[in-house]
This record gives structure tokens, sequence and C-alpha cells, in this order.
């Protein structure tokens, strides 16, 4: 589950434990990211008591962001959100 993690923080992962859900939500919203807003601090306060709500939108704003940009969707990440989808 760890090394899962670890590989696929930034791109997400359909077979992911809690673990991995975690590593990704920490890798986005961690405080000394280069472009913190108080969005992200609002959703890093969330992560405690509404996990999954917050993850389906880190991965959206994740998706959207390279779509805004004309950026393939790789298979595991469109596999990810159809795993949070369900």
């Amino acid at each position: 589950g760890v090394l899962d993690a670890v590989r696929y923080h930034s791109v997400g992962y359909a077979g992911w434990d809690r673990v991995g859900r975690m590593l990704y939500l920490a890798d986005y919203l961690e405080p000394g990211r280069h472009h913190p807003d108080a969005r992200r601090a609002k959703q890093a306060k969330r992560v405690g008591h509404e996990p999954d709500a917050v993850l389906r939108e880190i991965a959206r704003e994740r998706i959207a962001y390279g779509l805004g940009k004309n950026w393939p969707l790789l298979p595991e990440t469109v596999a990810f959100w159809n795993s949070l989808a369900q």
C-alpha cells in the first residue's frame, strides 16, 4: 500500500487503501506549497471529518487543472476518478 501511495501520489490510483488516499491529499494540501490559498486551508481542516468529500474535490480540481492545460488524462487518473464517483 505504501509503495502504491508513493508511486501514484500525484496522479491517483483506484486500488489505494486509506494510506494512499491520505498521501494524495497531503501532497495537494501541504502548507509549504508554492500556491497556498484559503480554500486549500479550509479543505485541510475538513479532512479529519469528511475525508472522502475532500478527496473527490481535490481529484476534481487536479483533473480540471490538467484538462485546462490540455494534458492527456492518464489511465490511472481516470480509473481513480471513476472509483471515487461510484
